[in-house]
C-alpha cells in the first residue's frame, strides 16, 4: 500500500518555486577585554536542494534553523543568486542533458561544501492509456489504476504524481531507481480530471563539514505529451472571437485550463492567464469564410467551426436625435444579404455592452428594443452572430461566438479623428454618429502619402517620408464609401521648455512655474505633467500650479506640446477634427518628501 509523500516532485507548472521562509538569525557579541575570548565553531551547513531540475535550480541553505543569506552558491560555476531568508534560485544557461553531472559549491563563515548529482533520463509514461478517457462507471475507479513507465537507465528513484485538476489534489507516490510499473490504490470513487506523471530523481553525495540531513535531488519530469486523463469532465470553451482578432476562455468543471493547445485556422492562439486565450490572425477573415477552432488540453481534443458572418447595414435609426425621438422604445431596423444565426442589439459604452442585450433570429431585419438608459448618450450597437458546432468531448454551453458590427446607412457622414504631427500620424474613421462603426476600408493620405489601416477598427496609422517644417501645410484626405472629407492645417512650431530646469527638486507645498517659447503662436498649448493636461491660449508662455497632489519622492515627467486645430469640408460628422501638433523634449522633476 502506498503512503502519501508531503515533498512533491519539482515542477514549475504545478508547484511554482517551492521557497522555504526561515527567520534571521540575530548574533551579539559582548567584547570584553578583561575576559578570554572563547570561539565557538559554526555548526555545520544544512543543504536542501529538493526543487532542482537540468536548468532550473533552487535549494536552500541553513545553519542551526536559520537562513544562511551571504553564502556564495554555484553550480556548475555558474553564480546561483540569493532570493530571501536563505533561499538561492536561479538558472543555467542551458538545460544539462541526461547522464551530465551537476556540481555544486557552497560557501560560507569560512566554510565551503562541495556536492555531485548526475541528471536523470526522463521516463516516458506507457499506461493508463493515453486519451482514454474513463467514465464514472470505469471498472478501474475506485480500484486499482496502474501506472508503468519506460526508462534505459535506473535513477536513484522513482516518484509518481497524481494530480486532481478539479479538487487542486496532488498525491505522490515514491518507487524504486528499478522499478518500471506502480499500482496505485485510489482512496475514493475516482475524481473526474485526474493526470498521471513520472518523475526519475538522483540524490547526489556531498563532501565538507555538512549536516547529514543534507540532500540534493534533481528531478526530471515524463515526456509532456505523455501525461495521461482520466477526465470525464467535458470542456467548456467560451469564444468572443472576430474575423482576425480572437479571444475565449476554455474551463473544465468550473476549473481554469491553463495548458491547452488551442490553434484557429492553424494559427496559435497563446494562453493570456486565467484559462483565457487571446491573439490576431495575420490577416482578418473576409465575411462568409470559416474559422476552424482546435483546442486540446489532459488528452481531449476539440474541435469547432464557425462562418464569419456578413455584416448588416444598419437603417434606422442612424442619429442620436433618431433614438431621442423613439421615447420608451427604439424599432431598429436593417438590411442583410445572408442569414445569421442571430442578430444581437445593444448599448455601447467604450466597447462593452451596457445593461439588456436585445435578440432576433437571423431572418429578422426589425427588432423594437427598450429605450436607452436614462441621463445617458449611449451609441446603439448592432451584430450578426454565429456560434459555431463543435465535435469531441465538449461541453453543451460551448460556443465560438464570432459577430460582425453592423455598417451604418451608407449617407450617414464620416467622422474623423486625427492626431497628426510632422512625421507620425494617427487617424480614426467612423461611420455614424458616434465610435461605433469603424471604417476599416477608407483610403486615407496626408500630404499625398498613404496612411495604412491597422488591425484596430478605423484606426490607420503611419510616417510621411521626411519630417514636415514649421509653417508647412499638412493634408489629409478620406476617401470612403463614395464620401470624401479634406482637411488642412500648418505644422507649429516645437515650443521650447525654459524652467524649470532638468532634475529641479520642489518641497511639497510648493508651486512649479512652467515657462516655454515660441516665436510663433499656434491655436493652444498643452502642459502634460505626470500623466495631467493642463490646455492653455496660444499667446501664452507661463503656468504656475502647485505641487499638491503630485506623488513626493518620484520621478515627473513634464512636457509642453503646440497645437493647432483644423476643421474639416465635405460630409463629415460635426464632431470630426484635425490636430497638428509638435511636442517639445521632456524633462523629468522631483516633489522632495
Amino acid at each position: 500500500m502506498n503512503t502519501w509523500n508531503a515533498l512533491r516532485p519539482a515542477r514549475a507548472s504545478l508547484h511554482g518555486v517551492a521557497a522555504l521562509l526561515l527567520l534571521a538569525l540575530v548574533a551579539s557579541c559582548d567584547n570584553d577585554t578583561t575576559d578570554p575570548v572563547t570561539i565557538v565553531p559554526l555548526a555545520p551547513l544544512l543543504i536542501v536542494g529538493g526543487e532542482m531540475g537540468a536548468q532550473s535550480q533552487n535549494l536552500t541553505v541553513t545553519r542551526e534553523g536559520h537562513g544562511v543569506t551571504d553564502a556564495t552558491v554555484t553550480i556548475n560555476g555558474v553564480a546561483i543568486p540569493h532570493v530571501v531568508a536563505g533561499l538561492y534560485h536561479g538558472q543555467l544557461p542551458t538545460a544539462l542533458p541526461a547522464g551530465s553531472p551537476l556540481n555544486l559549491q557552497v560557501s560560507a563563515g569560512g566554510t565551503t561544501v562541495q556536492g555531485t548529482v548526475n541528471v536523470p533520463e526522463a521516463p516516458v509514461l506507457t499506461a493508463p492509456a493515453a486519451v482514454t478517457p474513463f467514465d464514472p462507471d470505469h471498472p478501474d475507479r475506485g480500484v486499482v489504476i496502474t501506472v508503468s513507465w519506460t526508462s534505459a537507465t535506473n535513477p536513484d528513484r522513482f516518484v509518481v504524481l497524481m494530480s486532481d485538476i478539479g479538487s487542486r489534489l496532488d498525491m505522490t507516490f515514491p518507487a524504486a531507481g528499478t522499478a518500471r510499473e506502480l499500482k496505485i490504490a485510489l482512496p475514493w470513487p475516482g475524481p473526474p480530471g485526474t493526470t498521471f506523471s513520472v518523475f526519475a530523481y538522483n540524490d547526489g553525495s556531498f563532501t565538507g563539514e555538512v549536516d547529514p540531513d543534507s540532500r540534493m535531488s534533481v528531478g526530471i519530469e515524463s515526456s509532456p505529451d505523455a501525461g495521461i486523463t482520466t477526465d470525464s469532465v467535458p470542456l467548456l470553451i467560451l469564444g468572443d472571437v472576430g474575423a482576425q482578432f480572437e479571444k475565449l476562455t476554455v474551463t473544465r468543471g468550473g476549473v481554469a485550463v491553463t495548458d491547452a493547445t488551442v490553434t484557429i485556422n492553424g494559427v496559435a492562439i497563446p494562453h493570456a492567464g486565467a484559462g483565457l486565450y487571446q491573439g490576431p490572425l495575420p490577416t482578418a477573415a473576409p465575411a462568409g469564410s470559416p474559422l476552424d477552432l482546435q483546442v486540446s488540453a489532459g488528452g481531449s481534443t476539440v474541435q469547432g467551426t464557425v462562418n464569419v458572418p456578413e455584416a448588416p447595414v444598419l437603417t434606422a435609426p442612424l442619429t442620436e436625435a433618431d433614438i431621442d425621438a423613439g421615447g420608451d422604445s427604439v424599432t431598429v431596423t436593417w438590411t442583410s444579404a445572408t442569414n445569421p444565426e442571430r442578430f444581437v442589439a445593444s448599448w455601447i459604452f467604450d466597447g462593452v455592452t451596457v445593461g439588456k442585450t436585445f435578440t432576433a433570429s437571423g431572418t429578422a431585419r426589425e427588432l423594437r428594443i427598450a429605450a436607452r438608459p436614462a441621463n445617458t448618450k449611449l451609441p446603439l450597437g448592432l451584430a450578426a452572430c454565429n456560434d459555431g458546432s463543435f465535435s469531441g468531448p465538449v461541453h453543451p454551453d460551448s460556443r465560438m461566438g464570432i459577430c460582425a458590427q453592423s455598417l451604418p446607412n451608407a449617407a450617414s457622414p464620416l467622422r474623423v479623428s486625427g492626431s497628426v504631427g510632422a512625421q507620425s500620424q494617427d487617424i480614426w474613421v467612423f461611420q455614424g454618429w458616434d465610435h461605433v462603426y469603424g471604417v476599416n476600408d477608407a483610403m486615407v493620405t496626408v500630404n499625398g502619402v498613404t496612411i495604412p489601416p491597422t488591425a484596430l477598427p478605423g484606426y490607420y496609422h503611419g510616417e510621411l517620408p521626411a519630417v514636415v517644417p514649421p509653417g508647412s501645410p499638412l493634408d489629409l484626405r478620406v476617401s470612403a464609401r463614395g464620401l470624401i472629407v479634406e482637411a488642412t492645417g500648418d505644422v507649429p512650431e516645437v515650443p521650447v521648455l525654459t524652467a524649470p530646469a532638468a532634475g529641479a527638486i520642489f518641497a511639497p507645498g510648493a508651486s512649479i512655474t512652467f515657462s516655454w517659447t515660441s516665436t510663433t503662436s499656434p491655436g493652444r498649448f498643452m502642459i502634460s505633467v505626470d500623466g495631467a493636461h493642463l490646455y492653455l491660449p496660444g499667446t501664452a508662455r507661463e503656468l504656475t500650479i502647485p505641487t499638491n497632489g503630485l506623488p513626493a519622492g518620484a520621478d515627473i515627467t513634464i512636457s509642453v506640446v503646440a497645437y493647432n486645430d483644423r476643421s474639416f469640408s465635405g460630409p463629415v460628422h460635426p464632431f470630426s477634427r484635425m490636430e497638428i501638433t509638435s511636442v517639445g523634449n521632456p524633462r523629468v522633476i522631483t516633489i522632495n518628501h
